[in-house]
């Protein structure tokens, strides 16, 4: 399956991210009734989610339509399209879904997150776990600004970018050094920690 953007080596061999996997553990032990995946591209997590949660509705959103329709077909690759219902754009309003049924966040929109996650103008965020990328890269600060608004009413956790060689297949260790780093290497261009975010 394409990625709709990035790097998909990386994502093939499952060491895409590596420094989320135990929030991702924690977030299938939690047995969420709703994932939203907002700037869910081609469906990574959003089809992911969907099958480690199988009683879970995914909402998955992403603003192109290129990577609607990539997720859609990754849904449908793996047998959940009844329970992935793939879309545009996400506002705050539609965040009081999470009012109704235990939810999980789950956001990467390349810093328009400065303007989504705010739970002044997004009430429903407050009772929602919130899994989100800052985009520092674009707009310096952002990390703080977020944990900021959430401080009251979340614990916040930082994380940090992270390599994963483990995860690269025993039939590279003879290749260089050069040739491994690039299997890993996700395309960032500078700072993009993420904040997990649960409720108190």
């Amino acid at each position: 399956m394409p990625a709709s953007e990035g790097v998909r080596a990386a994502r093939l061999m499952s060491s895409y991210e590596a420094s989320l996997a135990p929030v991702f553990e924690a977030v299938i032990a939690k047995r969420y009734r709703q994932v939203i995946d907002i700037g869910c591209a081609e469906g990574y997590y959003a089809v992911g989610l969907a099958l480690r949660l199988p009683r879970a509705r995914v909402l998955a959103r992403d603003a192109s339509p290129a990577a609607q329709t990539l997720c859609r077909e990754h849904a449908a690759r793996n047998g959940v399209s009844d329970r992935v219902e793939v879309g545009g754009l996400f506002s705050a309003q539609d965040f009081d879904w999470c009012k109704r049924v235990k939810t999980f966040v789950l956001c990467d929109i390349e810093g328009a997150e400065d303007e989504l996650l705010d739970p002044v103008t997004a009430p429903g965020l407050g009772v929602a776990d919130i899994l989100v990328e800052c985009h520092d890269v674009m707009r310096p600060g952002l990390t703080n600004r977020i944990a900021n608004r959430f401080s009251g009413t979340h614990k916040i956790t930082r994380i940090d970018r992270t390599l994963a060689p483990q995860a690269l297949p025993a039939w590279m260790e003879e290749l260089s050094d050069m040739d491994r780093l690039i299997a890993l290497w996700e395309w960032r261009s500078g700072p993009t920690p993420w904040l997990w975010m649960e409720v108190k």
